[in-house]
């Protein structure tokens, strides 16, 4: 934590251009899930594509500057969701296209309140980047 109460996460680079990243949450109403996870952007976004094949459909999604952003508020988002008690839901022979770990069951949490905890990562996590030099 920083100063101002910020969750803060470290990043070695090399200072070259990074791609834009987004957390997404999906839903399964047959499975009762929801999920959060990261994704791509463009023609290599493959992971939401991948859940709506087998089923799911799009809750919401937010854009980061990168994969390390993207990924410190997912992050954030398991630390919190474990903090409060609530574990993975589904198993992985339920999640061919990966990613149990980060489902939650819908009748323990909606995904509206499980998009909330985005958002609030979103305002409480902070990426520094230290350049490597050399």
């Amino acid at each position: 934590m920083d100063e101002e109460g910020r969750y803060v996460q470290r990043v070695f680079t090399d200072g070259q251009p990074r791609k834009p990243c987004h957390v997404y949450v999906v839903v399964h109403d047959g499975l009762g899930a929801a999920k959060y996870g990261l994704g791509e952007t463009g023609p290599h976004d493959i992971r939401v594509r991948d859940h709506l094949r087998e089923g799911w459909r799009e809750h919401d999604r937010k854009l980061f500057g990168d994969r390390s952003a993207a990924g410190a508020v997912e992050d954030y988002v398991r630390w919190s969701l474990r903090a409060r008690g609530v574990r993975a839901f589904l198993s992985a022979e339920q999640m061919p296209q990966k990613g149990a770990s980060e489902t939650v069951a819908l009748a323990e949490m909606s995904a509206e309140q499980l998009w909330e905890l985005v958002e609030e990562a979103a305002t409480v996590v902070k990426v520094e980047y230290v350049v490597r030099q050399g």
